[in-house]
């Protein structure tokens, strides 16, 4: 979200950033035909994704043998470990959420790759958002509405339900759109509103 790249890919061509350079014609401004797949600021986006997808997936997959203070005074506390997996679910959410909005069809990576691979499945905007909600609903259910202490600034279920509404606002438009998700949307933002603990 820091990099040059992402603001490419995301603001140019939009009412927010209607130029980046006044003396020359870009791609991503004005869609060109010029603006091919191999453009830098879409494929180095395309691979940070799906590099961060890779790091949170074998978090996840990996959690179950973490050692726990159960079994050893020196691991670590279970529920904070649940907590480490809901908020690398609210991040694996995030991700597909950026990859479906962008692509609409990619491969839908939900697990560790344990060795190369020269082939990918690509998977429609449907099974995207279904996993996306799933991710975000685990995570809502495990995370605190609002971290405190040494775990401000770390993923909340107030954000995962801000992100969910917007996961529901943004498939209500496509196809494949449950009929409930603009009322998911609205239910979801004002339980944020009301009860998540921050001042808005």
């Amino acid at each position: 979200y820091h990099s040059k790249g992402y603001q490419n890919v995301t603001q140019l061509g939009t009412d927010l950033v209607r130029q980046n350079y006044p003396c020359a014609v870009s791609p991503l401004n004005q869609y060109t035909v010029t603006l091919t797949y191999n453009d830098a600021s879409i494929s180095n986006y395309w691979t940070m994704l799906y590099a961060a997808l890779k790091n949170v997936n074998a978090a996840i997959d990996r959690a179950p043998a973490v050692i726990t203070k159960d079994a050893d005074p020196d691991g670590i506390d279970p529920a904070v470990r649940d907590k480490r997996v809901g908020e690398a679910k609210a991040l694996r959410a995030l991700y597909l959420f950026e990859i479906v909005r962008n692509w609409g069809r990619a491969p839908l990576m939900i697990s560790e790759p344990m060795a190369p691979t020269t082939t990918a499945e690509i998977s429609d905007g449907a099974a995207f958002y279904t996993q996306i909600i799933k991710d975000l609903t685990d995570a809502i259910a495990i995370l605190p509405k609002k971290p405190t202490g040494t775990d401000f600034g770390r993923m909340s279920a107030s954000a995962a339900k801000h992100l969910r509404a917007l996961v529901y606002l943004t498939r209500g438009y496509q196809p494949y759109a449950d009929a409930n998700d603009f009322t998911n949307a609205y239910n979801d933002d004002v339980d944020v509103i009301n009860n998540s603990g921050y001042s808005l």
